[in-house]
């Protein structure tokens, strides 16, 4: 009933993959959506079934190779099993990330720093303005904003701006960039950039 399983190449950290159970199975009395299925997987992989479909990850650093054992079952009783076997590819990469500085849309002694990483983070970015932490915004679509006030400035002024994160395999980055104020009247200053990238 269980047809011949492929071994499939999956990378460690990434998000779930969906395979459909359908293409591996075939029994002459019972169609496919009257199959029930379960899983059962090694240790440092995950797999689940949902419906005709498996879902399967593999977490950060894992290496190897492991099995997941796939049992279907039809409406009589019947039941057959085949081995999955996920090849873990590493990936060893870190992220880079690409910096914007704006001044903000609606507020204009805000300045927002965007941040766009090469892939998908573990979580937020971490930024850091000076030494100082500032709150990062998810605004969806692998994008982070940082935002601080600036300062009415004496004199022009000198910012660091270190940007870090994990990938979902682990991997830590980190990027250093300095923004520079310059005075221009009494009441405040300018972001000195020619175009706003970093």
């Amino acid at each position: 009933m269980v047809g011949a399983l492929p071994q499939i190449l999956l990378p460690a950290g990434g998000p779930d993959q969906v395979l459909s159970l359908d293409l591996f199975v075939a029994d002459a009395d019972t169609p496919d959506d009257q199959i029930e299925w379960t899983a059962s997987s090694e240790p440092g992989i995950a797999a689940r079934v949902d419906g005709r479909r498996l879902l399967v990850s593999v977490p950060p650093g894992q290496q190897g190779s492991r099995q997941i054992v796939l049992i279907a079952t039809d409406p009589q009783g019947n039941r057959d099993e085949g081995i999955l076997t996920i090849l873990i590819q590493q990936d060893d990469e870190p992220p880079s990330f690409a910096l914007t500085a704006n001044r903000n849309d609606v507020l204009s002694d805000l300045l927002d720093i965007d941040i766009r990483p090469s892939e998908a983070l573990d979580g937020p970015p971490v930024v850091r303005l000076n030494g100082g932490d500032l709150q990062v915004v998810d605004r969806g679509n692998n994008q982070w904003r940082a935002s601080f006030q600036v300062p009415a400035l004496a004199s022009d002024q000198l910012l660091t701006v270190v940007v870090s994160g994990r990938d979902r395999a682990g991997n830590p980055a980190e990027r250093t960039t300095q923004i520079s104020l310059r005075r221009v009247a009494d009441q405040g200053g300018v972001v000195a950039t020619a175009d706003g990238r970093l």
